[in-house]
């Protein structure tokens, strides 16, 4: 499909592009916005999405989780019975569930940034709801919840339709008119790849804010060979698409062939004014290497210099937010760095960080460590402008935080 006429069928502004009721409620409200949460379940993934062959079965996953449970009674966070929670969520009928167990953590005006799956060209094995199918599901969740949920379509770039597809997720008349567009590259594609080019032209034009996984390859591509296509700009400027094949032996492979945010750099020198979220913030693991590289050739490095550079890269701290430590640096960060202050974003990954602990535990101790003017600042104020390019300010006691309904 032509770009020009992809633009054309695309409205311009963010707040044409979800539902008139939560329209309404932003121009009168401030809600609290977790932008990073999934409501998928084994219907949507292959069957090799944990890494090895795994029968996506509604009664083979129940029982794997039963006995998870029952091998250490006693501990409800020891490393089975917190795969067993994971296993729980996954097996879920239906979306709807899932987005009911997250609502149950949160306040009820909480809004949502659903990211869906594409991860059929990528990992193998049989799935249950291919993409029409899973974006009809979230649409029907968003069109049920008006003022809950702002859906992200994840488009692979390697589908000969891709285009056709960008053109569905966002089009005016279109089946869905969702509001962002996901990526995740360690299914085997680099952000430069031609047709992400292409799309991600548009998302700048249009503000369509995008969120790109950007940190460890837990889940990744199943082929150890990949032919990889890229794009370079020439000394004019001009795109140049290359491809060359890499062999991958370990998950770190994956991680640092297509996960490390330096993979953008083509990308932000062709588009500086798209409105990109590297979630995670890199991970645990390069943030526990920022705390003690005296070279600063971290990922958390790369992530700062962008944001420094580009008006509009954000990094939310979802599944990092898992990690009390790492919150701690980051509230430290946010203090003395007002870039960092007013680029970082409230995601939990929920329900994927389900394997570090409980999540109500995990959602106040991170809040705790924030305090209520930085949950305030990464929850409503950045999150709002990233998602709506909404811009506002509002007194002491107008301001009001998510968080659990236990704070």
């Amino acid at each position: 499909m032509n770009i020009q006429v992809i633009k054309q069928a695309i409205l311009s502004s963010p707040l044409e592009r979800i539902p008139e009721k939560m329209r309404t409620l932003l121009a009168n409200e401030l809600p609290f916005v977790d932008v990073h949460t999934h409501l998928f379940n084994y219907k949507d993934v292959p069957d090799k999405f944990l890494g090895v062959r795994f029968p996506m079965h509604a009664n083979i996953l129940q029982w794997t989780e039963n006995i998870l449970d029952a091998i250490i009674p006693w501990d409800a966070e020891d490393s089975l019975s917190l795969l067993a929670d994971f296993i729980d969520e996954i097996n879920s009928e239906h979306s709807e569930e899932v987005f009911q167990h997250l609502c149950s953590f949160y306040r009820d005006d909480v809004i949502f940034g659903v990211l869906t799956m594409d991860m059929s060209i990528g990992i193998e094995g049989n799935v249950m709801h291919e993409w029409e199918m899973q974006m009809e599901i979230i649409k029907q969740l968003r069109d049920k919840h008006p003022t809950r949920i702002v859906p992200f379509a994840a488009i692979d770039p390697r589908r000969e339709d891709a285009l056709n597809k960008f053109h569905q997720a966002f089009a005016a008349d279109g089946p869905y008119q969702f509001a962002g567009l996901k990526i995740y590259p360690s299914l085997g594609y680099v952000p430069s790849h031609p047709r992400m080019m292409q799309m991600l032209e548009i998302c700048e034009e249009k503000q369509i804010p995008v969120i790109a996984h950007c940190s460890g390859a837990s889940v990744k591509a199943s082929s150890n060979v990949l032919t990889v296509e890229y794009t370079e700009l020439d000394q004019d400027g001009q795109q140049v698409h290359k491809s060359n094949e890499v062999v991958l032996e370990t998950p770190q492979d994956y991680s640092d062939t297509f996960n490390d945010p330096i993979h953008w750099t083509t990308v932000l020198e062709a588009y500086p004014n798209l409105k990109l979220n590297l979630a995670h913030f890199g991970g645990a693991d390069q943030w526990n290497a920022y705390q003690v590289s005296t070279i600063h050739d971290t990922w958390v490095d790369t992530i700062l210099g962008f944001m420094e550079k580009y008006p509009h890269v954000y990094a939310d701290f979802s599944y990092t937010m898992a990690f009390p430590e790492l919150g701690a640096a980051l509230q430290t960060m946010m203090t003395q760095n007002k870039t960092v202050r007013h680029r970082t974003l409230f995601g939990s990954d929920y329900y994927m960080l389900l394997q570090e602990g409980k999540y109500q535990r995990m959602l106040d101790d991170f809040a705790g460590k924030m305090g209520a003017d930085y949950m305030y600042q990464i929850g409503v104020h950045n999150t709002h402008r990233f998602l709506f390019g909404i811009e506002k300010e509002v007194t002491t006691e107008k301001k009001h935080v998510l968080t659990s309904k236990k704070v």
